[in-house]
């Protein structure tokens, strides 16, 4: 219908073009124009047929730059009635060129997707490739020979081990992610202290801290109970991600800390450092799956760059949001909501 519609209109002004020419050429007697019409037929097919042509392909930009995208593009922004096109005409134009904006919309969507898709798969591959590579190695190693001496058959057994855990770590946060996108992860819900939470996390990384000699602090900023309403283990999960992100990117002597700031019905959760922090052009896509700031660094220290993908699946299940801010050098802040624990709106069933 759109190309119907530009047809048209440029057979339309064509025929128009075509009529004014002729009509000069016939009241000015002395211009070879009006010789080459009377006597020669096909040059009013000849330029009949151009000025078509040239106008199908060209009538958008014609329209857009008379229009100047103020009129149905930017028309919030004008605040003078005066320059704007009567409505009549304006709604025409925006149904005529309204598919064509939408085909382009849509064809740049499903270049980012194929972009996407394509980055993901190379992804998955070289992250499975690296862990089977290793395990294959220590087999035909074994294989070879080398099971006939004890001690280095325990060794590359537990390397192998390890190399089937990293695959199956990989394989589960796939399949965490999928059921997120697919909506068919349920949460757990009910009332815990995030603080205690926190205290949880910290013991748990206290050995990998103490090998930087970096040092954990929370902020309760007055509180002194946290009830928040939400999925405990996925939480957890949460706060192991970005507290453990907070080491492994910190510097050494750094400083690891969480603080709470009450926002209404709301508790704003921050874990930040004060490592090496991240360039404003990767804060966009920290989130993507197996997106990473670093390549060869984060995947030495054995990420499978799906965790902060999971951290927001996990906090946009909660109907919350998180954001990240970063300075270089100065360090990363992650941070998050979630709602403050109310008897009377949130239904908690005690056994």
């Amino acid at each position: 219908m759109y190309y119907v519609i530009k047809l048209l209109i440029s057979v339309m002004v064509s025929l128009l073009i075509v009529f004014v020419v002729y009509s000069v050429a016939f009241f000015w007697d002395s211009t070879p124009i009006q010789y080459s019409l009377n006597h020669r037929f096909y040059w009013v097919l000849i330029l009949f047929s151009i000025s078509s042509v040239v106008l199908f392909f060209s009538i958008e930009f014609i329209v857009l730059t008379l229009l100047k995208h103020k009129y149905f593009f930017d028309k919030s922004n004008s605040t003078d009635s005066s320059n704007k096109l009567p409505k009549k005409i304006e709604r025409f134009l925006s149904k005529v060129f309204k598919i064509q904006f939408e085909k382009e919309l849509e064809s740049q969507v499903f270049q980012e997707r194929e972009q996407y898709r394509k980055e993901f798969i190379g992804n998955v591959s070289h992250e499975l490739k690296t862990p089977l590579f290793t395990i294959q190695g220590y087999v035909l190693t074994l294989l070879d020979g080398a099971h006939k001496k004890k001690k280095l058959t325990e060794k590359y057994l537990e390397r192998t081990a390890k190399g089937v855990d990293r695959i199956i770590s990989i394989v589960n946060e796939l399949d965490t992610i999928a059921k997120f996108e697919s909506d068919i992860y349920t949460l757990d819900l009910y009332p815990f202290d995030i603080d205690q939470l926190t205290d949880k996390v910290f013991e748990l990384f206290e050995m990998e801290a103490h090998k930087k000699s970096i040092q954990f602090l929370m902020e309760k900023n007055g509180m002194d109970r946290i009830s928040v309403w939400a999925d405990q283990e996925k939480i957890q999960q949460v706060l192991t991600n970005l507290i453990s992100n907070s080491i492994t990117y910190g510097k050494n002597r750094g400083l690891t800390k969480v603080s709470f700031v009450k926002d209404h019905n709301h508790i704003l959760i921050s874990v930040s450092d004060d490592g090496q922090g991240i360039d404003d052009i990767h804060l966009p896509r920290l989130f993507e799956r197996f997106y990473r700031v670093d390549q060869t660094r984060s995947r030495n220290k054995g990420g499978s760059g799906l965790g902060l993908a999971i951290v927001k699946h996990i906090i946009e299940a909660h109907n919350q949001n998180i954001e990240v801010t970063s300075n270089p050098q100065e360090g990363t802040k992650f941070v998050f909501s979630l709602p403050i624990y109310n008897p009377e709106v949130h239904i908690f069933e005690q056994d």
